[in-house]
C-alpha cells in the first residue's frame, strides 16, 4: 500500500477541505428560479436570452476574423477564385560588392567553403585582403545567425590571404 509522508497528508487535507467547501459554494449560487434554463454565471460566461442577439458597439462594421460559423458542420470550404500564383525569384543582378572584415574557422567542411553574411548559397564569392591585395575564391554556405564578421573562411584559406595573428582583417567580398 502506497504511504503518504507529513507535507503529502497535509496537502491532500488542504484539497480536501477546499473541495468540501466549494462544491456546495458553487451549487448554491448556480440555482436559478428558472429550472430550465442554463446558467453559466459559476464560469464567468453570460448567455443573452433567446429572443435577444448580442449587441456590437458598431453595427456596421466587419469583423476582421470573419465570422465564427460552427467549425464542424460548415462542411468543405467553398472553392476561391482561381488566378496565377506569382513566385518571387531573385533577378540576374550584376556582381555585389560588399566591405567588411573576414576571421577563420577550422571548422568549417573544407577550404573551398565560406559563410558570407549577404552572399546566395552557393555562390562562387572572391574575398580580397584590403591591407595586401591578396586574394581567394570560396563557396559561399550558409552563415548562422549572429555572425560578427562579412566572411568567415576555413583556416587554410585565411592562410592565403593573411596571418592568423591579423584576423579580423579588412576584405571586399564580390560575388
Amino acid at each position: 500500500m502506497f504511504k503518504f509522508d507529513l507535507t503529502d497528508q497535509r496537502r491532500l487535507a488542504v484539497a480536501a477541505a477546499i473541495t468540501v467547501i466549494a462544491l456546495p459554494s458553487l451549487w448554491l449560487m448556480s440555482r436559478s428560479e428558472e429550472a430550465g434554463a442554463p446558467n453559466v454565471a459559476t464560469a464567468g460566461v453570460a448567455i443573452a436570452p433567446e429572443s435577444e442577439s448580442p449587441t456590437t458597439a458598431d453595427p456596421g462594421a466587419v469583423d476582421p476574423m470573419g465570422s465564427p460559423g460552427a467549425a464542424y458542420l460548415d462542411g468543405p470550404p467553398t472553392a476561391t477564385a482561381t488566378g496565377v500564383v506569382v513566385i518571387a525569384v531573385a533577378g540576374d543582378r550584376p556582381g555585389t560588392s560588399v566591405s567588411g572584415t573576414a576571421s577563420y574557422r577550422s571548422t568549417l567542411p573544407s577550404e573551398s567553403v565560406c559563410q558570407v553574411r549577404d552572399a546566395p548559397f552557393g555562390s562562387r564569392v572572391t574575398v580580397t585582403n584590403l591591407d595586401n591585395s591578396r586574394s581567394m575564391t570560396c563557396i559561399a554556405s550558409v552563415s548562422p545567425a549572429g555572425i560578427f564578421d562579412a566572411a568567415v573562411v576555413h583556416t587554410e584559406a585565411f592562410l592565403s590571404i593573411a596571418d592568423l595573428s591579423d584576423a579580423p582583417v579588412p576584405v571586399e567580398i564580390n560575388w
